[in-house]
Formats: structure tokens, C-alpha cells, sequence
């Protein structure tokens, strides 16, 4: 696996099928990057509120979806697992419908 991705979650097949493994990936800079946004657009919130200035509030909460958003872009998303151990084909950034047969594991 590249470097700059890491893998949070795997799945594979509960039963002796031929079904290749699914890895969850995200990119390590972009997820900090986006979450620091997103970190500090809720702790701009938390002062506007303090400052009474409510009106304001709904910009910092656009603010926290961009930096959300941006944290799951890139090349994060769902991969096949090749037989080798590396990632193979990318299947989308949301969870394919066949991975409720699967079993999760965590990746540490």
C-alpha cells in the first residue's frame, strides 16, 4: 500500500467463497488536514455562540462540512484487496452492498 493511504477496516468473506477481501482506505493527509478544518470551524461556532452572534453560526457549520468533506475525498474510498496484499480495484467511496456477508476486522 502507498504510503500516503492507510486502511481502517477490512472485510472478508464469512464463508470459503472466492470473494476477494474489501479495505477501506483513506488518505493520512488529507483526513488530517480536513479534520483540523473541521475542528477548528466547531470551535468557531462554540465562540459565535458565546458572542451571541448566532447568525453567524451556520457559515462555520458550512465550514465543518467542507473540511469533512475534503477529509474523504481524494483517493479514500473502498478497494479489493489483490492477492498479493496491495490494493486492487477501486470500488467507490460508499460501502458496497455485498459487504454485510463479510466479516469486519479493525486495522491497527
Amino acid at each position: 500500500m502507498p504510503p500516503d493511504l492507510s486502511a481502517h477496516q477490512v472485510w472478508v468473506s464469512a464463508t470459503a467463497s472466492d470473494r476477494r477481501p474489501i479495505a477501506y482506505v483513506t488518505e493520512r493527509r488529507r483526513r488530517l488536514i480536513g479534520a483540523s478544518v473541521a475542528v477548528l470551524a466547531f470551535v468557531v461556532m462554540v465562540v459565535l455562540g458565546l458572542a451571541h452572534l448566532f447568525y453567524l453560526a451556520p457559515a462555520a457549520l458550512v465550514v465543518a462540512a467542507i473540511g469533512g468533506g475534503y477529509a474523504l475525498g481524494g483517493r479514500s474510498g473502498f478497494y479489493e484487496v489483490a492477492e498479493d496484499g496491495s490494493l486492487g480495484k477501486f470500488i467507490g467511496r460508499s460501502r458496497p452492498d455485498d459487504i454485510v456477508s463479510m466479516r469486519r476486522t479493525r486495522v491497527r
